[in-house]
């Protein structure tokens, strides 16, 4: 059995069709790279369907409960000032999740690796138990099979290959805006990704805090 429909068995509600597919890019930001160490200070994702009608966004600061270091501030731009008062991260994990989880979805992360870490690492130490199961694809993986061209795939340098014209700013909220146009442009361009198996075949399907 093929990856997408091993996923479909899971929920029958994923179809095979990337027209008939609802998305949701997200992202996170952190107070530095390593998910042992470090803490997420916001939370970022937004839904949308396969002509780019939006159909729902999170955002959420997080208070880490430690300084954050001046080169992840100088990095996303937020600040101990704009966290303090925030929720900590046991009151917004469980919110996001359930935004996650509140419809099927293809999940997109670019570098899905990164927030993945950090996400898992938050599930486990709450202990959550509303995991969400929907697939979850690494544009960055997506794009350097679709642009093999392209010297470098960041985020930034997509937005630029493309034009997309949207908030440059490194928040989680931004970011994921800027994945949703990115990967409909990466989705669609000649040869066009018409099915999941196309999109599994290119970048395969992990999960949610697994």
């Amino acid at each position: 059995m093929n990856r997408s429909a091993a996923f479909r068995e899971e929920d029958e509600s994923m179809p095979a069709s990337l027209w008939d597919v609802e998305y949701l890019a997200f992202d996170v930001e952190t107070t530095g790279l390593s998910p042992a160490f470090c803490e997420i200070v916001e939370f970022g994702a937004v839904r949308f369907t396969a002509d780019g009608t939006e159909v729902g966004q999170f955002q959420q600061l997080v208070n880490p409960g430690c300084a954050i270091p001046f080169h992840a501030s100088r990095v996303h731009g937020i600040t101990d000032d704009m966290v303090r008062g925030q929720p900590r991260l046991k009151t917004v994990l469980p919110d996001f999740l359930e935004f996650l989880s509140a419809r099927p979805s293809l999940l997109l992360a670019h570098n899905a690796s990164f927030d993945l870490g950090f996400v898992g690492a938050a599930i486990r130490r709450i202990g959550c138990r509303k995991i969400p199961s929907d697939p979850v694809i690494d544009t960055l993986s997506f794009a350097r099979a679709r642009l093999p061209h392209l010297r470098r795939h960041r985020l930034p340098d997509l937005r630029t290959h493309f034009r997309i014209a949207t908030p440059a700013a490194h928040r989680a909220l931004e970011d994921s805006l800027v994945l949703k146009s990115v990967f409909l442009k990466l989705a669609q361009f000649q040869p066009a990704v018409t099915s999941l198996d196309d999109v599994f075949r290119l970048s395969p399907p992990r999960k949610l805090g697994g």
